[in-house]
């Protein structure tokens, strides 16, 4: 039997950001099909993923919360960040996982799916009926975890190099 790896999910403290800030960045690069990245500066895009979540942090319509998985040391392993959205033809409000990282150390080793189950736990505690998140189609890992976890291809966006 593996030992438990996370000690406890809390919501993300100052210290922590520099960890969250490196996840965040990296995830959303290589979340960009390469055919894109040709025409970009990594640099731009991390500040602008880093504008993007702090908007996000201000927004109170968004209620947006970030999460952390620590261990025993209180050492960061993973994050994941929840809000709210809406369905725009329906007008139904959702929980969102915006964002969702694990440490490279720390992956394969059940960290992601307790940030989920998290997440999914706080999101129904929040009184919505549904849960929602946008992932990379590049993103095997993840598409894995969330098909197993129930989730289902609901839109999609399909893009096309001119």
């Amino acid at each position: 039997m593996a030992l438990k790896v996370v000690h406890e999910i809390r919501l993300m403290k100052d210290d922590d950001f520099p960890f969250m800030k490196q996840g965040l960045v990296d995830t959303n690069w290589q979340d960009i099909p390469e055919d894109q990245r040709v025409m970009l500066v990594r640099e731009n895009c991390d500040i602008a993923m880093l504008e993007d979540f702090q908007s996000c942090q201000k927004n109170e319509k968004l209620k947006f919360k970030v999460f952390v998985a620590t261990d025993s040391n209180d050492t960061p392993l993973g994050y994941i960040s929840i809000g709210e959205n809406q369905l725009p033809t329906v007008k139904i409000s959702f929980g969102l996982i915006l964002d969702f990282y694990v440490d490279e150390k720390y992956r394969k080793k059940g960290v992601g799916q307790e940030l989920l189950d998290f997440a999914l736990k706080y999101i129904n505690q929040q009184g919505y009926s549904h849960a929602g998140l946008y992932v990379s189609m590049m993103n095997e890992a993840a598409l894995h975890l969330y098909k197993k976890n129930g989730f289902n291809i609901d839109r999609i966006l399909m893009m096309k190099k001119l």
